[in-house]
């Protein structure tokens, strides 16, 4: 039988790694007893909060066509009895947001070629920069609030307005064939 020899005590106070792992242990040990009967003691405590504590779920009805933010208020007139005209104008309103086809004048763009098939119909376009571009029927393009009217088997036409110096807007249409 082996006999088993302990690490000489060291004299300077500092413990050894077995006698720190023996405190924790017992540390530990005392922690998980708390832990474990802690609800033994707080048993009384805790009867009160139960019955006050409502866990069951209430259902709200929301409505699905009223919308979640307000739209914005019209203004109203200044002053009590006043009477605003309406103004007629054939052009769209002005977008916030520009695409970069809408960032260039139609006389910018050269059309690079189209493709007709499966019902769809697309004109590839190329700006001064040499960067291509999708259209399709619909699409705006140039600064004037141009849309795409018609792809054909060789054209595209542009449908922009301009003002003439009135308050109307004339429409002017553009065609972009394939050089």
């Amino acid at each position: 039988m082996r006999k088993q020899t302990r690490a000489p005590e060291r004299r300077d106070g500092v413990k050894s790694a077995c006698e720190c792992r023996s405190v924790f242990r017992a540390v530990l040990t005392v922690l998980v007893a708390l832990i474990l009967l802690s609800p033994a003691w707080t048993r009384g405590e805790t009867d009160g909060l139960r019955s006050t504590t409502d866990a069951r779920i209430r259902s709200i009805s929301v409505d699905p066509f009223v919308p979640f933010v307000e739209p914005p208020r019209e203004e109203e007139p200044e002053a009590a009895g006043a009477v605003t005209e309406a103004k007629e104008d054939t052009r769209p309103a002005e977008p916030e947001f520009r695409t970069p086809l809408e960032r260039v004048t139609v006389k910018e763009l050269r059309l690079a070629g189209i493709v007709i098939g499966g019902g769809e119909k697309l004109a590839v376009v190329e700006d001064a920069r040499g960067t291509t571009h999708d259209l399709y029927e619909g699409t705006a393009v140039g600064m004037n609030n141009g849309r795409v009217v018609d792809i054909l088997t060789d054209r595209v036409i542009i449908e922009e307005y301009r003002e003439d110096g009135t308050d109307a807007a004339q429409a002017e249409r553009t065609t972009l064939k394939i050089e």
